[in-house]
């Protein structure tokens, strides 16, 4: 038998849920940035391969000093 506690301290690091605003906010910007992407596929293609080749270079860096600091 499976048992659910909802208690406070099933938190990780005590962060709560957000508020309901900021998930209807995230909400509205998640449905912009999709009208976005559907307006202007080449612009978006182009921003989110920047944003990868950026996030990669950042990870190999993190990673050659990981290397050097162990």
């Amino acid at each position: 038998m499976t048992t659910y506690d909802s208690s406070p301290r099933l938190h990780a690091n005590n962060f709560s849920t957000p508020p309901f605003w900021i998930c209807v906010l995230l909400g509205i910007v998640m449905i912009l940035a999709g009208f976005l992407v559907l307006g202007d596929v080449m612009l978006v293609t182009v921003i989110s391969t920047m944003f990868i080749g950026i996030i990669s270079i950042a990870a190999g860096g993190f990673e050659i000093i990981h290397a050097f600091w162990t």
